[in-house]
């Protein structure tokens, strides 16, 4: 599994980490066509792919500033880390607690 194309967590690397963590995040993310090729070059065959949702949830909207703040060691203040977190990944409360939406990639290769 990994983070993937076209996701809130791609969204949190790309718009982020990347610019708020010294050490930065330039990647690219896994897609269907991607994993394709990097399987049929390492002598596999992507046999699935699946998105699921991995949502993150906290007791508090701080918590979860605080958690991404520290995490992802941004370099940036919490106000802006919980701006930031509203724009690209939209976490909401529910439950009396803090949903910050996530997914993962969930990839089946098998040897050909």
């Amino acid at each position: 599994m990994d983070v993937t194309h076209d996701t809130q967590a791609q969204r949190v690397f790309d718009y982020i980490v990347r610019p708020y963590c010294s050490s930065g995040h330039d990647a690219d993310f896994l897609d269907e066509a991607w994993a394709g090729v990097l399987a049929r070059n390492a002598g596999f065959k992507l046999e699935s792919l699946s998105v699921e949702s991995t949502d993150w949830t906290f007791d508090s909207e701080d918590a979860m500033t605080q958690y991404a703040h520290d995490l992802f060691s941004l370099q940036t203040s919490h106000p802006q880390v919980r701006e930031l977190l509203q724009r690209w990944v939209k976490p909401y409360a529910a439950q009396g607690r803090w949903v910050m939406p996530w997914s993962l990639g969930f990839y089946v290769f098998r040897k050909a």
